[in-house]
């Protein structure tokens, strides 16, 4: 529907203006694919932090606070790194005032409760404290680079969908790496565009970086891929149509499949969904994940040899294409 009256229409996942950052979001989706060990960690730390809890605190309110500090944990942080925990606090207090204020359940910007906020802001600063018995920061650690890898392939996933479905990808700024940002002033960061740059001009293909995935660079190596796709080929991308591709096989429901056509161009996007269980500690899910789920060709992909765009690997002509080969190298595949 979109590619028909919208074809140039905006597709954006980060502004000035978010809530929380684009790739934040994405690892918040993994919790709701693990309910249960979600529960279990989010019980472990309300007993964990009873004796700091504030009287009155409200659970929502420490419910949302343990939610945000899984989604917006830098990558690489430590339990014990004081510094960083004193900036990260620093950024999360901010976000904790803004998030009451526009509540408007305990306090308002019109109406405000300062005993309250002073309370919030005080457990905040205490369960932030490194130089207090440590479990719950380790905890918080712990499971975030239990999830963090999964988070990393949705964002990685939602990055390739804004570059290849119908429309025209919008990047915030910054957004090129990791954004784990908050509401602003949060997401207003000054940009390092120097080691943008610096990224950019090594050049290496996305695969080539995905061990090194917590650095951010395979996140703006897929973007300049795919940008570069997209200055190749304009008409196929704002007058393409857009054709949902069959997948079967015991994995089938964990794949989104779909081709883009135009004249004599025509690309072929798999990504992976839903694959907290299958990442261990990187966001390319095990080969052994994918079992039989193959991708059914149509005609023209069946009929030609095909080009991957971001591990350069070629694939001969044939009817199907198994998932355990198409996201062997790299958990995405964009293919011509």
């Amino acid at each position: 529907r979109r590619a028909g009256p919208f074809p140039h229409a905006l597709l954006a996942t980060a502004t000035h203006d978010h809530k929380r950052g684009e790739d934040m979001r994405a690892r918040l989706a993994v919790l709701s694919e693990i309910p249960d060990e979600w529960q279990r960690n989010v019980d472990h730390w309300f007993d964990l932090n009873a004796p700091l809890r504030p009287q009155g605190l409200d659970a929502g309110d420490e419910y949302q606070l343990y939610q945000t500090l899984v989604g917006a944990w830098p990558p690489g942080l430590q339990a014990e790194d004081a510094e960083q925990l004193s900036i990260f606090c620093k950024r999360i207090l901010g976000w904790r005032l803004k998030s009451l204020h526009e509540a408007k359940l305990r306090t308002s910007w019109t109406d405000p409760d300062d005993t309250y906020e002073k309370a919030s802001e005080e457990f905040v600063r205490v369960v932030l404290d490194p130089s207090r018995p440590a479990k719950f920061l380790q905890s918080m650690q712990t499971f975030v680079s239990r999830i963090a890898p999964a988070g990393a392939l949705n964002a990685l996933v939602q990055t390739v969908l804004r570059c290849t479905v119908p429309g025209v990808p919008d990047c915030y700024q910054g957004a090129e790496f990791w954004d784990l940002s908050l509401v602003d002033p949060d997401n207003r960061r000054a940009v390092s565009y120097r080691a943008g740059m610096g990224a950019l001009e090594e050049n290496h293909p996305p695969a080539a970086l995905l061990a090194d995935w917590l650095d951010g660079r395979v996140k703006q190596a897929l973007i300049a891929a795919l940008l570069n796709q997209r200055k190749q080929n304009l008409r196929l991308f704002a007058e393409g149509d857009y054709t949902p591709i069959e997948v079967r096989g015991a994995r089938a429901a964990h794949v989104l499949a779909f081709t883009r056509k135009c004249c004599e161009d025509s690309l072929l996007v798999a990504v992976p969904l839903r694959c907290a269980t299958a990442c261990a500690n990187t966001p390319l899910p095990s080969s052994d994940f994918w079992q039989d789920t193959a991708l059914l060709l149509p005609g023209g992909f069946a009929s030609r040899s095909t080009r991957h765009l971001l591990d350069g690997s070629f694939t001969p002509s044939r009817a199907e294409l198994q998932c355990r080969d198409l996201f062997a190298q790299f958990p995405i595949a964009v293919l011509t």
